[in-house]
């Protein structure tokens, strides 16, 4: 606080006065209510010092002496083994509050006092001393690729640095160290400018003597490939009757043996004296592809004199000519024995596998029975087993395949009929399934319009006997056909299914569809109700006159 003058801000009626005091006079002077009292800081800073800053052990200000000159500050300030001493500046801050520096040769002014160079100070001069590493390139040399510890360090200003000793630095070379390497040279660091030298790096590693052993310079990057970067990658392959079948990664020490275990050994499939190895023979030009033949013993190694596999080589396990796992059909339905058969001979039949199921029982519906082939998602495949029955030569006596399931229903002696028939108008809607289906006894040797117009009350509006159709049990559909102006309709066996088609409804027939339909009872009843009430008011006027 700036004790020589306290200032006091007072309202006296309209006006607002002013009051200087000394710290002395203030302390017996008598305040007001709503006074202000302003205490004033000290009006200039402190300008006795100098400062000493930069590469030094105590920087910062110090109480300038009379006399003062550049080394009196140095000593305060304690220079370090670090501190640049041919070069030094003075800042001098100017009276209109610009700045001036002066340079100084440090190490002439500590060594003479009286040398020029050790300036007289003024209050407020700053010296700055500056460190010897900051007049220097930092640079860096690294290693990197096949060692056993890429590294950056400081470059060794000596220059005598190598390539040898850089890689001792790294911990040596990798197993998979080629004999070379590269420098990538800069001359400065983030320089584009990049000269590529390749090293021997077996001869310097050998021979530190030699040539091959070369000087590092800033910013140099060794780089040392891996072997494996010059290798195609290569893989053996092996398929057929092997648990495991697939791609191995090469190397020179697989053989027969050990990628045989890899792969999970033989199957019990496997025929161990049909084992071949496709292998590209890459010395010839053109190149060519040859085979080698292997046999396997019961303990599934290779006979004689294990085989050393090579890159790209196929090898091919077949499987025994004769051998195969149970193929298996399943029997559903009415059969006497129903359940799951197994192929027990080459091309068996149909009927030979249902005569191992008991064959069918008495309620059983031949005409129904369905056949369906998962072997290549083949599906369903007509089938006439009535037919099979009367004849065993019949074509429907077909060769069974593994996975085939065969369904015998139960007899259904009763007939369905559905779409665009009048079968609504004729039954209560309990009896009427979906699509309008019906279901009616079946009639030996009728055909299907017969059905139609005997139970469904004929076709619908737009309902047409033209598009009748069948579907039979086994999945057969039948149409009807049409010679001229007759028509001819399918035949029905027990169990079909009887479709009428409806024909498609022109524009206008929609239009008059979704129109309102007209009730003629409320439209009877309005008209009468109007006439009785004019009748009624003709009767009035003719009494009142």
């Amino acid at each position: 606080a700036y004790n020589s003058k306290i200032q006091i801000k007072r309202y006296q009626g309209q006006e607002e006065k002013l009051i200087d005091l000394d710290f002395a006079t203030a302390k017996n002077f008598s305040l007001l209510n709503g006074d202000v009292v302003r205490v004033f800081s000290i009006p200039q800073k402190y300008e006795n010092f100098v400062e000493i800053s930069g590469e030094v052990a105590l920087p910062g200000e110090y109480e300038i002496e009379k006399g003062w000159r550049v080394a009196d500050l140095v000593s305060k300030g304690k220079l370090l083994k670090t501190s640049k001493t041919d070069l030094a500046f003075l800042q001098r801050k100017n009276n209109d509050g610009t700045y001036q520096f002066k340079r100084i040769d440090l190490a002439k002014a500590l060594e003479n006092n009286a040398s020029p160079e050790n300036i007289l100070l003024m209050p407020t001069d700053k010296l700055i001393i500056y460190a010897q590493s900051q007049f220097v390139d930092r640079a860096q040399i690294s290693i990197s690729g096949a060692v056993r510890r890429p590294t950056k360090m400081p470059y060794d200003r000596s220059k005598k640095m190598k390539i040898e000793d850089l890689v001792q630095m790294a911990n040596g070379l990798a197993p998979k160290a080629t004999d070379f390497g590269f420098i990538y040279r800069k001359k400065e660091e983030h320089s584009k400018d990049i000269e590529y030298i390749l090293v021997d790096i077996k001869q310097a590693l050998t021979n530190p003597s030699s040539s091959a052993n070369l000087v590092l310079e800033p910013f140099d990057r060794l780089f040392i490939p891996n072997n494996d970067t010059y290798m195609d990658d290569a893989n053996v392959m092996i398929s057929g009757a092997v648990r495991n079948p697939g791609d191995y990664t090469y190397d020179a020490s697989l053989t027969m043996d050990k990628l045989l275990l890899m792969s999970g050994g033989l199957r019990k499939n496997a025929d161990r004296h049909r084992i071949e190895i496709y292998r590209v023979d890459l010395s010839e030009t053109p190149i060519k592809t040859r085979k080698v033949e292997v046999n396997v013993d019961e303990n599934g190694r290779v006979e004689g004199e294990d085989v050393i596999l090579m890159p790209y080589d196929q090898v091919r396990v077949r499987q025994l000519p004769d051998f195969e796992f149970q193929k298996n059909v399943t029997i559903s339905g009415e059969v006497l024995y129903p359940g799951t058969y197994a192929i027990t001979k080459d091309n068996e039949q149909l009927l030979q596998m249902l005569t191992k199921a008991g064959g069918p029982t008495d309620e059983a519906f031949l005409e129904g029975a369905t056949l369906r082939r998962k072997q290549d998602n083949v599906g369903y495949i007509i089938l006439r087993l009535d037919d099979v029955y009367k004849n065993k030569n019949s074509k429907f006596n077909i060769v069974l395949a593994a996975g085939d399931e065969i369904n015998i229903p139960k007899m259904k002696d009763f007939v369905s009929i559905q779409g665009a028939t009048k079968a609504g108008r004729n039954y209560d809607q309990k009896v009427i399934g979906s699509d309008n289906r019906i279901n009616v006894p079946f009639h030996p040797g009728r055909r299907a319009n017969f059905y139609v117009d005997e139970y469904a009350g004929g076709t619908s509006k737009y309902g047409k006997k033209k598009l009748i159709t069948v579907r039979y049990p086994n999945g057969q559909l039948k149409e009807t056909k049409n010679f001229l102006v007759f028509n001819v309709y399918p035949k029905v066996k027990k169990g079909a299914s009887i479709y009428v088609g409806a024909q498609k409804k022109t524009a206008k027939q929609k239009n008059e569809e979704e129109k309102e339909p007209v009730d003629w009872g409320k439209l009877l009843g309005d008209t009468i109700a109007q006439a009785t009430t004019i009748i009624t008011l003709l009767l009035l006027v003719q009494r009142i006159n």
